[in-house]
């Protein structure tokens, strides 16, 4: 589905991503680990396609996103990707429902209350839909968060840290959320949470210095499976 092929991206003449090739299937969950200022989170905003990579491409299926205008970018961003941000990036003095609201308006996206309250429900924070965002908990605005991605529709999921403020209780119900959201979404998380990521995730990816150097579950290039030597179609 999401393929990044030679992707470099420096900063200050340092390389934070280097010549990193990797490709993603439609449906799964998949962590990535890494240090702190290894191109995790870096990672992800070229995926989303926040920041362009100084070379490389990025592919969504057979479609070169790199290679697209701004305004198209911006369709995919909108259309494909939804974010989850460390810092949950809510507008404090809304409340939750009018949070998802104004979400899907600046998607372009048809309001649908029943819809979203469905959302708040599925997520256990429907009894919230009414409370200003700054007077919930951390979990709770987490589940906002994710709540509002939800509204979006959208196929890819990246989460950057998503557990990084929580305590362990909390933790779990995010990372729970995340794994049966990857049952029909391509979920993409950064965490430094080495033992929910394995408890949890499908696929395991650890980057270092910019780099790949390990991948428990890679799809290859080829869309081959290594054994059974069938193509894969689920990528387009």
């Amino acid at each position: 589905m999401i393929r990044l092929e030679q992707i470099t991206k420096k900063y200050n003449e340092r390389k934070v991503l280097n010549d990193l090739s990797i490709n993603f299937r439609e449906k799964e969950f998949v962590a990535i680990l890494g240090p702190s200022g290894c191109g995790k989170s870096t990672l992800l905003n070229i995926i989303s396609a926040i920041e362009k990579s100084d070379q490389g491409d990025l592919f969504l299926g057979n479609l070169n996103i790199s290679k697209l205008n701004k305004k198209k970018q911006d369709y995919y961003r909108n259309n494909y990707i939804s974010y989850i941000f460390q810092n949950y990036n809510l507008i404090n003095y809304l409340n939750v429902l009018d949070n998802l609201i104004i979400s899907s308006k600046l998607k372009g996206k048809d309001i649908n209350k029943k819809e979203i309250n469905n959302i708040l429900y599925d997520l256990q924070i429907d009894n919230l839909s009414k409370n200003n965002v700054n007077l919930l908990s951390g979990g709770e605005q987490q589940r906002t968060a994710i709540a509002r991605s939800l509204t979006s529709d959208a196929k890819i999921i990246l989460a950057d840290e998503p557990t990084g403020a929580l305590d362990s209780i909390n933790s779990i119900k995010i990372i729970e959320i995340l794994k049966v959201l990857a049952k029909d979404k391509l979920v993409i998380m950064v965490t430094h949470n080495e033992k929910l990521a394995y408890k949890y995730a499908d696929r395991i990816i650890k980057i270092k210095d910019g780099k790949i150097i390990n991948d428990n579950k890679p799809k290859h290039k080829n869309y081959k499976n290594k054994k059974k030597k069938k193509k894969n179609k689920s990528c387009s």
